[in-house]
């Protein structure tokens, strides 16, 4: 499952989630990286992808396991 936040062209930052139909539209990237990250925490395994405007990955992070606090989580950051 994969969790993805970009940029839409009217610059609002929009999480596609693949179990709802319409993105989630959030005025910041902070906003849209918070809700993506409560969203994909709860999905695993679960891939989230976070790009910016020109569509460069930013954060690409996968939640493995089980949905708990102490989740194991692979990151990398651009």
């Amino acid at each position: 499952m994969t969790v993805c936040v970009d940029r839409n062209d009217h610059g609002d930052w929009q999480i596609a989630l693949p179990d709802q139909r319409e993105p989630v539209t959030c005025e910041t990237l902070d906003d849209a990286r918070r809700i993506a990250y409560m969203c994909a925490a709860h999905r695993h395994p679960c891939e989230l992808v976070v790009r910016d405007a020109y569509h460069r990955v930013l954060e690409h992070d996968y939640f493995e396991g089980a949905p708990t606090p102490a989740r194991r989580i692979t990151r990398s950051r651009r």
